[in-house]
C-alpha cells in the first residue's frame, strides 16, 4: 500500500505527516486528535453530474493523491457505471467512497446485488438522513443536496439562520465523519471540492509535469485496464473495422461529429409546460429574445437548451468536411428535426440522422456489449483504439460538437477537439484551463470568466417577472383595470410602478445585449489567438491541450432547429455559394441561419481544421505516446 501526505485541519496545528493511502482520516501525531485529512483534492460527485464523469476520471488517473466521494442512494441506477469507469481506469478502491444517502436502514433499503457491486467498487459508507418529509415520502436530504453542502460547508452552516446554525453544524459534522473525514467547523474541515475542480486539477498537472507525461499516464492506464476488460477485444475489432472503412476513403482527416438531443426525461419535463408556455415554445424563433422568461423555463427543464445539435449545424460541419476531404462519423444521439417544435405540439420528433452501421449514432444501444454498468469504459476503449489506429497512419481524428461532457473522454485522450459554445455560456469557461485557453495569462482567463459570470447574474435578474415580455403583459392588464376602475388608486399606482419597471427592464436588456457583444469580441480574440498564433510545437503551453479549442458562436444554435428538408436544401445552396463566391447570392431563411454558424465562424472552423491537418504530424510526434501507436 502506497503512502500519502496528510495534514491536520486544526489551524493551530497544521502538522503534515505520512499515512497509508487507504486511510481517509487519522489521528494527528502533533495534537493527538482525529483531525488528519488527505492533502490531495477530494472531489465530490453525485449521479446528476453525469457529464463530468470523464473529467473526474482523468483527474483521478493523472493525480494519484486525489480522491472521490460519490454521493448516491439505494435507488440510484447511474452510480455503478460511473464507479466502473473509475475502477476500469485503474483507480484503486481505497480512493473511492460511496456515500449512500438512505432513510434509516441501508441493508433493508438497498438490494443485495447493488450492495455487493458497490462494495466491490468502492468503500461504502451508509448515511442515514431520516424521513423528515412524511407527507411526500421523500428523505430529509437527497444526494444532490448532500453533495452540495459537503462542498459548501459555510453556506450550509448558516442556511437555517442563527437559530439553527448549531444544529446545521452538528449535522454537517456527522456527514463528514460518515465519509471518513474530520470536521471542526466550516473553516477547519477537510477540503472537499466540486466536480468542476477536476479540470483545474488536470491543468495543474499539465503545468507541472507537461502534457506528454500526462498523456502517457492516461494511455498507460487505459492500456493496462484493457488487458483486464472482457470488452476490450470487441472494442478493438470495432475500431479496426471503422478505421479500415475510413482509410479506404483516403481522407485528410476524420471528424467525429457529436449529436446531442433531448433525452426521454427532458422531453417529459418539457411536455409539462403550461399551454401558454408551449405556445411560446412553438413561437420562440420569432420572439427575438436571447435570454427571456421562456429561456429560463427551458433551462429549468433541460439545462443549456442551446446545446441541442440542429440539422443545419450538422450539415454545415459536414459541408466543411467535404471541402477539406475529411470524412464524417456521426456519434451520440439520434438527430431530429426541430425537437422543441415537436414538444410544443406534443408530437414525436422526426429523425434526421439515425443509427447505421457506418456511424456511431446510439452506438452504446446498438451494440449489446456497450450496455450495462461497464458501457462508459467500453466507449472509452473504442475511441482510444480508433484514435490510435488512425494516428498511426498519420490521419487526424477530430471531434466537433456543441459542448457536452461526452466529448471530454476523447479530448483528454489527446483527440483534437473543437467544441462549440454559445458566446456567453455560464458554464463553458470551466473547460478553459485544459483547452488552448490554458496557455493564456491567468489574468486574461479570469477576466473572461468573471465577465461571463457577471453577465449571467445580470441576465438572471430578468429571468422571471422582471423581463420586458412579462412586464408588458402585466402593464397591459393593469391599464385595462385602470380603465375599468378609473377611481381606484391601487391600479393607478400599479400602472405607474409597472411603467417604471418596464423602462428599467428595457434599459437593462439593451445593456445586456451590448455586454454580450463585448464579451463575444473578447472571446473571439481568445479563440483567434489559440487557432492562429498557436503552434503544436509551442514550448510555452501552460496547462492546456494544444488541440483542444473552444469556438464561441454568435447564435443560440440549439433553439433554432430546422423543421423540414426544404430549408436544409436552401442552406446547402447558400453554403455552396458562400464557398464558391465568398458571398451567397441566394437567400436562406433567417431562422435556419440562426441555428448554425455565421460566415465568420465557418471560416474560423475551416482554418482551425486546416491548422490541425498541417500540424498533426508534429503534434503526434511531440505529444502522443509512440509506444501505443501500432
Amino acid at each position: 500500500m502506497a503512502w500519502a501526505k496528510f495534514k491536520c485541519i486544526k489551524k493551530a496545528c497544521g502538522r503534515i505527516s505520512m499515512q497509508k493511502h487507504d486511510v481517509w482520516s487519522a489521528k494527528c501525531p502533533g495534537c493527538n486528535t482525529n483531525t488528519l485529512a488527505p492533502m490531495g483534492q477530494i472531489i465530490c460527485q453525485n449521479s446528476n453530474q453525469s457529464g463530468d464523469t470523464y473529467g473526474v476520471g482523468m483527474a483521478l488517473v493523472v493525480e494519484p493523491s486525489s480522491r472521490l466521494i460519490f454521493v448516491t442512494s439505494p435507488e440510484d441506477t447511474g452510480c455503478l457505471e460511473k464507479l466502473e469507469l473509475y475502477r476500469g481506469l485503474g483507480v484503486p478502491k481505497e480512493r473511492l467512497v460511496a456515500l449512500v444517502v438512505c432513510s434509516a436502514d441501508y441493508q433493508q433499503e438497498t438490494e443485495k446485488k447493488k450492495r455487493d457491486d458497490l462494495e466491490r467498487l468502492a468503500l461504502v459508507r451508509p448515511l442515514p438522513v431520516g424521513n423528515g418529509r412524511a407527507q411526500d415520502g421523500k428523505r430529509s436530504y437527497d444526494p444532490n443536496q448532500v453533495c452540495k453542502w459537503l462542498v459548501n460547508a459555510r453556506l450550509f452552516e448558516k442556511e437555517g439562520g442563527p437559530q439553527k446554525e448549531q444544529e446545521q453544524r452538528a449535522l454537517l459534522k456527522q456527514w463528514y465523519e460518515t465519509a471518513g473525514l474530520p470536521y471542526i467547523n466550516a473553516k477547519e474541515c477537510a477540503n472537499i471540492v466540486e466536480v468542476g475542480a477536476s479540470t483545474r486539477l488536470v491543468a495543474k498537472k499539465i503545468r507541472n509535469d507537461k502534457l506528454p507525461s500526462v498523456l502517457r499516464s492516461i494511455w498507460t492506464s487505459i492500456n493496462h485496464s484493457a488487458l483486464h476488460q472482457d470488452a476490450a477485444g470487441r472494442s478493438k475489432r470495432l475500431a479496426h473495422t471503422l478505421a479500415a472503412t475510413e482509410l479506404k476513403k483516403k481522407p485528410n482527416g476524420v471528424i467525429l461529429l457529436w449529436v446531442r438531443s433531448l433525452n426521454k426525461k427532458e422531453r417529459e419535463e418539457l411536455g409539462k409546460l403550461s399551454a401558454q408556455d408551449l405556445e411560446d415554445l412553438k413561437q420562440r424563433k420569432q420572439r427575438g429574445h436571447l435570454v427571456d422568461e421562456l429561456f429560463w423555463k427551458l433551462h429549468g427543464k433541460k439545462r443549456n437548451p442551446h446545446h441541442l445539435m440542429t440539422p443545419q449545424l450538422f450539415e454545415t460541419v459536414r459541408f466543411i468536411a467535404q471541402k477539406m476531404n475529411f470524412s464524417v462519423i456521426p456519434i451520440g444521439d439520434e438527430l431530429f428535426f426541430d425537437e422543441y417544435l415537436a414538444v410544443s405540439s406534443k408530437k414525436e420528433a422526426s429523425a434526421y440522422q439515425k443509427g447505421e452501421e457506418s456511424n456511431l449514432i446510439n452506438f452504446w444501444n446498438r451494440h449489446e456489449w456497450f450496455g450495462g454498468p461497464k458501457r462508459r469504459i467500453r466507449q472509452l476503449f473504442l475511441l482510444w483504439q480508433l484514435f490510435r489506429r488512425l494516428s498511426a497512419q498519420g490521419i487526424p481524428l477530430v471531434q466537433i460538437g456543441l459542448r457536452s461532457g461526452e466529448m471530454e473522454k476523447a479530448a483528454y485522450l489527446g483527440v483534437p477537439t473543437i467544441y462549440l459554445e454559445e458566446g456567453t455560456s455560464e458554464t463553458g469557461a470551466r473547460m478553459l484551463p485544459v483547452t488552448v485557453g490554458g496557455s493564456f495569462p491567468k489574468a486574461r482567463e479570469n477576466e473572461l470568466d468573471d465577465g461571463i459570470t457577471q453577465w449571467w447574474q445580470d441576465a438572471s435578474a430578468l429571468s422571471s417577472n422582471k423581463n420586458p415580455v412579462t412586464l408588458e403583459k402585466s402593464l397591459a392588464e393593469a391599464r385595462e383595470k385602470k380603465t375599468k376602475f378609473p377611481n381606484n388608486q391601487y391600479w393607478q399606482n400599479r400602472v405607474t410602478t409597472l411603467e417604471t419597471e418596464l423602462a428599467d427592464a428595457k434599459q437593462k436588456h439593451t445593456q445586456l445585449h451590448k455586454d454580450r457583444i463585448a464579451l463575444q469580441e473578447k472571446q473571439l480574440d481568445a479563440f483567434l489567438f489559440s487557432a492562429t498564433d498557436h503552434s503544436a510545437l509551442h514550448d510555452a503551453l501552460d496547462g492546456g491541450y494544444p488541440f483542444f479549442f473552444r469556438l464561441l458562436t454568435k447564435n443560440v444554435i440549439g433553439l433554432y432547429g430546422a423543421n423540414e428538408q426544404s430549408s436544409l436544401d436552401k442552406l446547402k445552396v447558400w453554403l455552396d455559394e458562400l464557398y464558391a463566391q465568398g458571398k451567397p447570392k441566394t437567400s436562406c431563411p433567417a431562422t435556419i441561419l440562426k441555428g448554425t454558424l455565421t460566415e465568420l465562424e465557418i471560416d474560423l472552423l475551416y482554418s482551425t481544421l486546416q491548422g490541425i491537418q498541417v500540424q498533426f504530424k508534429d503534434y503526434k510526434k511531440k505529444f502522443l505516446p509512440s509506444a501505443y501507436l501500432v
